[in-house]
């Protein structure tokens, strides 16, 4: 599990205890599991699937921005809209 926050200029969009979140980069599209490598990435305008710690899942459509995970255990995604 990791701590995962969406945010874009105007709010927090998503802000929870997530199993992964998948999302298209600059490079193709990647999943972000607990524990992953730190990373900083360009996120495109696509599809962003997240699956809580409860195994609930969503499915957004969000604009571009950057995505940046933590060592800390934790995905930061901040978006145009």
């Amino acid at each position: 599990m990791m701590r995962c926050d969406i945010h874009s200029i105007e709010k927090t969009l998503f802000s929870g205890r997530v199993r992964r979140i998948t999302l298209l980069t600059d490079r193709g599209q990647i999943t972000v599991l607990g524990y992953h490598q730190p990373l900083v990435s360009t996120v495109i305008t696509g599809p962003v699937e997240i699956e809580e710690e409860s195994g609930t899942e969503h499915r957004y459509d969000f604009g571009a921005g950057f995505l940046e995970v933590l060592p800390e255990n934790q995905g930061i995604v901040l978006l145009e809209s």
